[in-house]
C-alpha cells in the first residue's frame, strides 16, 4: 500500500512529467542521480515490466513516453516470482 506522501508526490511528478519521452525522463532521473553521487542510485530500464527503475521507484512508460509512477519495484518483482 502507498503512503498518503507517496501518492501525492507521484501525482505532481505525473501531471509535470507526464508525457515527456522516454530519453527526457531517464535524462532527468540521471541528472538526479549525479546530484546524489554518495546515494549510488541504481537507473535501468526493466523491458519485460515497460518501466525505467530509479531505485526502487517504477516510472511506467507507454508510446515512447512516461504514464505514471507504479511503486516500488523490487517488492513487485519479488510478488511477481
Amino acid at each position: 500500500m502507498k503512503s498518503l506522501g507517496f501518492k501525492r508526490v507521484s501525482s505532481l511528478l505525473e501531471k509535470e512529467w507526464g508525457g515527456i519521452s522516454e530519453q527526457d525522463l531517464l535524462d532527468k532521473l540521471k541528472a538526479l542521480s549525479d546530484g546524489h553521487p554518495d546515494e549510488n542510485i541504481v537507473i535501468f530500464k526493466d523491458d519485460e515490466s515497460n518501466v525505467i527503475v530509479f531505485d526502487t521507484v517504477e516510472f511506467e512508460i507507454e508510446s515512447g513516453g512516461f504514464k505514471q509512477i507504479k511503486g516500488p519495484f523490487f517488492k513487485r518483482k519479488n510478488e511477481r516470482e
